[in-house]
């Protein structure tokens, strides 16, 4: 009979109608295409989706606003471009040393010990290692590079601060005082200076 057990070699009985399903190959069809299938849709549809929405790396909405400021990058380079077609020789070599190519700190320092000697003021130390700003450089115009330096000067009065202050911001070289520390008892000052060039 059909639903008398069938005794293998080895184990407990199995029944025919259960021999026969597990023996029939598309039973091992039908579950290769499922795993395959859940396998497919976890490891590939599901990050395919993620990867769509907002804030995804396929995201449209990013990619848009990604080629929205390329966009305006390329805007505001050509305008500068255009602008800088209508200079003078002169003007041009004016610019270039505002704002140089490269960093040039040893210009920067040279600059900074003759501005320090124009007021009275004697430069005791010019650091002007670094090539990267440190903390926030989010004012930083996009085409621009910032370089710290932290310049130190004796022999230095309040009057003659103000006068070393008012040099470096009249300086044709494009510089930012980002931080001061006078002290009039030992007539010093420490400067903390930012320095531009382009990128």
């Amino acid at each position: 009979m059909a639903t008398d057990p069938v005794k293998p070699a080895v184990g407990r009985p199995v029944s025919a109608f259960t021999l026969r399903l597990g023996s029939h190959p598309a039973v091992y069809a039908v579950t290769l295409l499922l795993a395959v299938g859940a396998a497919t849709f976890f490891l590939l549809v599901v990050p395919a989706v993620r990867a769509l929405q907002t804030g995804g790396d396929a995201s449209v909405a990013d990619a848009k606003d990604r080629y929205q400021a390329a966009a305006d990058r390329l805007a505001a380079q050509k305008k500068v471009i255009d602008a800088a077609s209508g200079l003078t020789e002169e003007q041009r070599n004016l610019l270039a040393f505002a704002v140089p190519a490269e960093a040039d700190t040893p210009g920067l320092s040279v600059l900074l010990h003759a501005i320090g000697g124009s007021v009275g003021a004697r430069i005791t130390n010019l650091d002007a290692s670094g090539q990267t700003a440190s903390g926030d450089t989010s004012d930083v115009p996009v085409a621009l590079a910032p370089v710290e330096l932290a310049v130190s000067a004796d022999n230095v009065s309040y009057a003659q601060m103000k006068l070393l202050l008012a040099a470096i911001d009249n300086s044709l070289r494009l510089m930012d005082v980002r931080s001061m520390n006078f002290a009039p008892s030992s007539s010093s000052v420490s400067l903390q200076i930012r320095a531009y060039y382009l990128k």
